[in-house]
């Protein structure tokens, strides 16, 4: 998660060539070749609950820095989205590890980042626009970040306000995708 991050700021930067780079960019298409993501998500993003915050990282990275040697492990997370989406009676799509708000909006991202052409970004979308505008404090919360105590006690970070951000970012990138004009 952390090299995620690392790699996104400095390609921004345009500092790729920096020592460490290569090695964060194989560890990660590594971890995601092995499925560690999957079995090991505690050990591969210590301070993040696993609710696609790292799939929506990697690919962050990828199309955003952009990381283009991060295609392998955005193809691999890109596939575990769309073989683990639900439907809603409505037929809309959703992501659910116990915040299907925040998990859809990483999700739906992640699968835009990747350039994927798949309904289930509509579909994700359909979820979350009726729930852009729920009152002030009846959003769901996601937990989006983690802290340990040296006694072991967990504390979660959750926010109604980053929840509705990332909601916004999917609702706008989707938008400007599919109505450049709005």
């Amino acid at each position: 998660m952390v090299n995620a991050n690392v790699l996104f700021a400095l390609a921004r930067y345009r500092l790729l060539e920096t020592p460490g780079v290569s090695e964060a960019i194989a560890l990660i298409n590594q971890i995601t070749e092995q499925g560690l993501h999957r079995t090991h998500p505690e050990e591969i993003a210590l301070y993040y609950p696993d609710n696609y915050t790292f799939h929506y990282a990697v690919s962050r990275a990828y199309y955003e820095g952009p990381v283009p040697a991060l295609r392998p492990a955005v193809e691999i997370l890109s596939d575990d989205l769309e073989q683990s989406s639900l439907e809603d009676n409505d037929g809309a799509a959703y992501w659910d590890k116990g915040a299907p708000e925040l998990n859809t909006a990483f999700a739906v991202l992640t699968l835009m980042n990747a350039g994927r052409r798949t309904r289930l970004i509509a579909k994700g979308i359909e979820y979350l626009k009726p729930r852009q505008f729920v009152p002030p404090g009846c959003r769901a919360e996601g937990v989006f970040f983690l802290g340990r105590s040296d006694g072991g006690l967990e504390i979660d970070w959750v926010s109604q306000s980053f929840t509705a951000a990332m909601a916004l970012e999917a609702l706008c990138r989707f938008a400007l995708v599919n109505h450049p004009e709005t």
